[in-house]
């Protein structure tokens, strides 16, 4: 994200009651020795956990001059271990990551496949811990579906982990106005609310809701206003986008670790059964298909089935962090409009 917006969006978690937890945890960051080992900021793409990572080590800098800190991408971190294996200099190694004040390591679920390296890891966090270093981590979430090595999950999960969620409404509007101020765009009140309606919904991360003020600064008249009928022009073609029912039910399970005839199968085992309900959710609310339609994609399921899995799924969603967390990201993942706003990127989460 631009420089100018790395303040904003720290400002905008603040005032955000779905991310409280961070309120509590930024503070143990500005003592001089860790406490909760390790800390673990855990969210979706897009909702900001570089940018808190980062925001958390500036601050600790800013207040400890003298300190020594490593901050690294989880994979710069398993690239550097391989490096010194390679030329003998693990002895190196090892200073550099052990002997600190702070260590922080950025998007962890990058080696999920380095067993190697999360050996290290796990070595590394033992040694931190003992001498009460600063250690703070990020991950995509949810934790349980991280596919990393049973000892490094588990010391991820004895520390503190801190879900970090998408903004709230009224932080969304808050964000889309400010960001607009940033990039110098007036946003007439009928726009926000068309944003808000067609684009900005539930879910929205702060990467899609800058990348939305990007795509509506391309039709900015010369004197920074901006028209209605300009936005939906440029945008409308998305919004008519739709996600195949088929694509849904591939990705929920994978994400779940079943085969896609398992959630189209009469199978009624628990992990299934709720698999194919977030399937079912997921289907009702990225495309325009009826109960009754979604239900012939299930088996020939009838349309009271479809509704049941689908208000079933939206109250554990509201009790169940966890289940929460992977709709939103599968949500991300499938989106047409989230495709869009977020396409060939190269920023940070």
């Amino acid at each position: 994200m631009p420089r100018q917006s790395t303040s904003l969006q720290r400002l905008v978690f603040a005032g955000d009651h779905h991310n409280g937890s961070l309120a509590v945890v930024a503070p143990m960051f500005l003592k001089r020795r860790g406490r909760y080992h390790p800390t673990t900021l855990c969210g979706a793409t897009g909702v900001g956990k570089s940018l808190l990572l980062r925001g958390f080590v500036s601050n600790y800098r800013h207040h400890y001059p003298p300190a020594s800190v490593y901050v690294r991408t989880a994979a710069d971190f398993a690239r550097d271990y391989a490096d010194a294996l390679d030329t003998n200099s693990l002895a190196e190694f090892r200073n550099r990551t052990r002997n600190i004040d702070f260590f922080a390591l950025d998007d962890v679920h990058q080696i999920k496949n380095k067993k190697t390296a999360q050996e290290e890891l796990c070595r590394t966090l033992d040694q931190l811990v003992e001498s009460r270093t600063h250690v703070l981590l990020s991950i995509m979430s949810p934790l349980g579906q991280s596919r990393l090595l049973p000892g490094l999950l588990g010391r991820l999960e004895g520390g503190l982990v801190v879900p970090v969620h998408p903004p709230d409404m009224s932080v969304r509007s808050r964000l889309l106005q400010q960001c607009a101020e940033t990039h110098r765009v007036e946003l007439a009140a009928d726009l926000v609310d068309w944003l808000h309606a067609n684009i900005l919904t539930v879910g929205s991360t702060f990467r899609e809701i800058e990348h939305c003020v990007q795509q509506v600064r391309q039709v900015m008249r010369p004197d920074g206003t901006v028209n209605i009928a300009d936005v939906r022009e440029l945008l409308e073609p998305i919004l008519r986008l739709e996600v195949p029912i088929a694509k849904i039910q591939s990705t929920v399970a994978q994400a779940f670790q079943f085969r896609t005839k398992d959630l189209i199968s009469a199978s009624r085992q628990r992990g299934i059964t709720q698999a194919r309900g977030v399937a079912m959710y997921l289907s009702r609310k990225l495309t325009k298909q009826s109960f009754k339609q979604i239900g012939s994609e299930f088996g020939n399921r009838d349309h009271s089935t479809v509704m049941h899995a689908c208000r079933k799924i939206t109250e554990q969603i509201a009790g169940n962090q966890q289940l929460g967390a992977t709709v939103e990201h599968l949500i991300e993942e499938l989106s047409p409009i989230s495709h869009h706003l977020t396409a060939d990127d190269g920023w940070e989460n």
